[in-house]
């Protein structure tokens, strides 16, 4: 996949990280990509 293909996936939100462990080898974090929305960038956010 290009980095452009990437991209475009994650400006229409169906990109997607899914994180696998050796402790949960099926998943232990998934979460959803896509472009950040009014009321998340209002949100105060801790380093």
């Amino acid at each position: 996949m290009s980095i452009d293909s990437l991209l475009v996936l994650m400006r229409n939100g169906s990109a997607y990280v899914d994180v696998h462990t050796e402790t949960n080898p099926a998943g232990e974090i998934i979460g959803q990509i896509g472009p950040e929305s009014a009321s998340e960038s209002s949100q105060t956010r801790v380093p």
